[in-house]
């Protein structure tokens, strides 16, 4: 019951990831990851499933080529 999805985007040069969102189920974090990326200011994106005693789990990205 302790999950949530974070999407994260990075911008190119950049070596730290920008916290774009939150979120509770995995398609609204697929649309927030998407609609960032999409605009174009995102070399890389994804997203994180967050749970209480675990590390942090990389489950979708996206790469600009």
């Amino acid at each position: 019951t302790g999950c949530y999805y974070v999407a994260r985007g990075r911008w190119p040069g950049y070596k730290k990831y920008q916290v774009l969102s939150k979120h509770r189920s995995y398609a609204a974090a697929i649309r927030s990851m998407s609609s960032h990326f999409a605009k174009g200011h995102y070399k890389r994106a994804d997203v994180l499933l967050c749970a209480d005693y675990y590390d942090p789990i990389q489950v979708c990205e996206l790469v600009r080529l």
